[in-house]
């Protein structure tokens, strides 16, 4: 079911991607879609940023994860 959703979102989010930026033809080639990359891509130097974590409100897969997670110990303890 994942292949089947997320193969035809990918493509269009890569063809939308090359149009707007250039430059990612040259991402594509060193950072695997669905592999974890280890090393950091070119000479980027990113650190953690809590004001872009607050304006992107990041913390609501923090609180999805928390509700997922309580639901499902809910069921557990009710329904063994």
């Amino acid at each position: 079911m994942f292949i089947a959703i997320y193969v035809p979102v990918i493509a269009g989010e890569e063809r939308y991607l090359r149009q707007a930026f250039p430059e990612y033809d040259d991402y594509a080639r060193h950072v695997p879609r669905f592999a974890m990359r280890l090393t950091r891509y070119g000479n980027q130097h990113g650190t953690f940023s809590s004001d872009r974590y607050w304006k992107h409100r990041e913390y609501n897969a923090v609180l999805g994860c928390i509700a997922l997670l309580g639901i499902l110990i809910v069921k557990l303890m009710l329904w063994p």
